[in-house]
C-alpha cells in the first residue's frame, strides 16, 4: 500500500475516534447536560471524516501537496504549543494563570506549616451518589483553599460547622445577618475581608454567618437552611444567581436525600451533631483528588507532555472563553421557574419567619448580561412573579449596582468570567445594606 493511501486511511481512522470519543464524554461522562460545550468537536470531528475519505480518492499528486501542507500546519501548531507548555512565563488569561502554582502544589507548600489544611469539597459533589448521608459543609476547623482568579488564592479558616465564617460568630446571642447561596455567597475569589458577609459585619457593626458554598442550588440551600437556621437570626439574605441556579437545582431534585427536606418538614439529618461524619466523608474525597494529583501533577513533566499532546494551552488561547455558547445561554434562560422552586422559596421564607426572621431575596446578575448583552429575562420575571405573589422583598443587584456603572464588566477580575473582585463584593454588600435600611 503506497505511503499516502496509508496516510489516507490513519486519518479516516482518527476522525472515526474523535467522533466516538466526543460523544463518549458528552453523552455518557457527562449525560448530555454539557452538549453545547462539545459541539464544536462535534463540528471539527464531522470536518475531519468528510476530510479524510475525500483526502483518500483525490489524485496522488495533490495528496503530496495536501500532505506536506498538513505536516506543515501541525508543525507550526506544536512548535507554539511547545513554547506554551514549556518555555512561556506565567500569564492569564480569562482569570487563569497559567506556570503558577497549582491548588495541589498550593496545598502541598501550606501542609508543610499547617496539618489542618484542606482544599475545598462542593456539597453537590455527593449529587449522583448512592449515599445514605449527605454532607452539606466542608471539613471543620482547618484552612481550606479554594481557587484563584484575582492573582492570589481564596484561602479561608473554616468554622466548627465547615463554612466560610470566624468560628466565635456562632457563640453570639444574637446574628443580624444569615446568607445562604452559592458561591458568590461562599465568598469565592477574595478573601476576608473582602466577601459580601465579611463586608456586611463592618458596615452593621454586628455578627453575620455565612451558609454558603460553591455549587450550590435551591434545593441544598434551603436544607442547609433546615439544618443550621437558629432563633438568633434577624435577617436571612437568600442569595440566588440567574446563571445556574436553576440548572443546579434540577440535579438537586434527582437526590432522594435532598427530597426528603422538601416533602417532609420534620426530616433532618442533624448535621450540628454529626461534623465529624462530614470532615471523615469531605477529607475522603480530597484524599482521592489529592492521591490523582499525586499521580498525574499539574506542571510536572508527565502531565505537561499531556497537555502538549492535546495542544491544550493553544486551544484555551484560541477558545475565547467569553463567548458563550448560545445554545447554553438559551438552556439557562428558558429552564422553567417550576413548583419546586416556588415550593423551596415559600419554605425558607416561612422557616425564616418562625425562627424571628425577616427573609429577603438578593438577585445576582451574571457576567454574560454585560459582556454579550444576554438577558435572562424570561426566568427573572417568572422570579419576580413568585416573589410577588410570596409577599417576599426582592433586592435586584443589576438595578441596585451594575445598570449604574459605565462599565459593570470592571467588578469581575481582569474584566473576565468569573465573581467579583474585591470592589465588585464590597459594592454588592453595601447595595444589600443600604436595600435593607428603614
Amino acid at each position: 500500500m503506497k505511503f499516502h493511501k496509508k496516510i489516507s486511511l490513519l486519518l479516516i481512522l482518527t476522525s472515526i475516534l474523535v467522533l466516538f470519543y466526543v460523544t463518549y464524554r458528552s453523552e455518557i461522562n457527562w449525560e448530555g447536560e454539557r452538549r453545547y460545550y462539545y459541539i464544536s468537536y462535534y463540528l471539527f470531528g464531522l470536518a475531519f471524516l468528510v476530510f479524510s475519505v475525500f483526502f483518500y480518492y483525490i489524485k496522488e499528486n495533490i495528496k503530496k501537496y495536501l500532505t506536506i501542507i498538513l505536516f506543515s500546519l501541525l508543525f507550526t501548531l506544536y512548535a507554539f504549543e511547545f513554547y506554551l507548555t514549556f518555555l512561556s512565563k506565567p500569564f492569564a488569561v480569562n482569570g487563569k494563570f497559567f506556570g503558577t502554582q497549582t491548588i495541589y502544589q498550593k496545598y502541598k507548600s501550606r501542609k508543610k506549616d499547617n496539618d489542618k489544611v484542606v482544599v475545598k469539597v462542593f456539597p453537590s459533589i455527593y449529587l449522583g451518589q448512592n449515599m445514605s448521608f449527605f454532607p452539606l459543609s466542608g471539613v471543620s476547623n482547618s484552612e481550606t483553599i479554594y481557587s484563584n482568579e484575582n492573582g492570589y488564592y481564596f484561602i479561608y479558616d473554616s468554622d466548627r460547622y465547615g463554612f466560610n465564617n470566624p468560628d466565635n460568630e456562632w457563640d453570639r446571642k444574637e446574628i443580624e445577618f444569615l446568607i445562604v447561596g452559592d458561591s458568590f455567597a461562599h465568598g469565592a475569589a477574595v478573601n476576608r475581608p473582602d466577601d459580601i458577609s465579611s463586608v456586611l459585619r463592618k458596615l452593621s457593626g454586628s455578627p453575620v454567618l455565612n451558609l454558603g458554598y460553591g455549587g450550590n442550588g435551591p434545593l441544598i440551600e434551603y436544607a442547609t437552611l433546615r439544618e443550621y437556621i437558629t432563633p438568633n437570626v434577624k435577617n436571612v439574605l437568600w442569595l440566588y444567581y440567574e446563571k445556574n441556579d436553576l440548572v443546579e437545582l434540577k440535579k438537586e431534585l434527582k437526590s432522594k436525600i435532598l427530597l426528603k427536606y422538601l416533602n417532609d418538614l420534620s426530616f433532618s439529618q442533624n448535621l450540628k451533631e454529626k461534623q465529624f461524619l462530614v470532615d471523615n466523608i469531605a477529607k475522603g474525597v480530597i484524599s482521592k483528588k489529592i492521591m490523582s494529583f499525586e499521580n498525574f501533577e499539574i506542571n510536572s513533566l508527565r502531565f505537561k507532555i499531556f497537555q502538549f499532546i492535546k495542544i491544550w494551552k493553544l486551544r484555551y488561547l484560541l477558545s475565547n472563553k467569553d463567548k458563550k455558547s448560545k445554545n447554553q445561554l438559551s438552556t439557562e434562560m428558558n429552564i422553567n421557574v417550576n413548583a419546586e422552586f416556588k415550593k423551596i422559596i415559600m419554605l425558607s421564607k416561612k422557616l425564616s419567619e418562625q425562627n424571628g426572621a425577616k427573609f429577603y431575596f438578593v438577585y445576582l446578575p451574571d457576567y454574560f448580561r454585560f459582556k454579550s448583552g444576554y438577558q435572562y429575562e424570561p426566568s427573572f420575571s417568572q422570579i419576580k412573579n413568585i416573589l410577588n405573589e410570596l409577599d417576599i422583598s426582592l433586592i435586584d443587584i443589576n438595578k441596585e449596582v451594575f445598570d449604574k456603572l459605565e462599565d459593570p464588566l470592571e467588578l469581575f477580575p481582569f474584566k473576565q468570567n468569573g465573581h467579583y473582585n474585591v470592589r465588585g463584593y464590597k459594592i454588592v454588600a453595601e447595595a444589600i445594606f443600604r436595600s435593607l435600611k428603614p
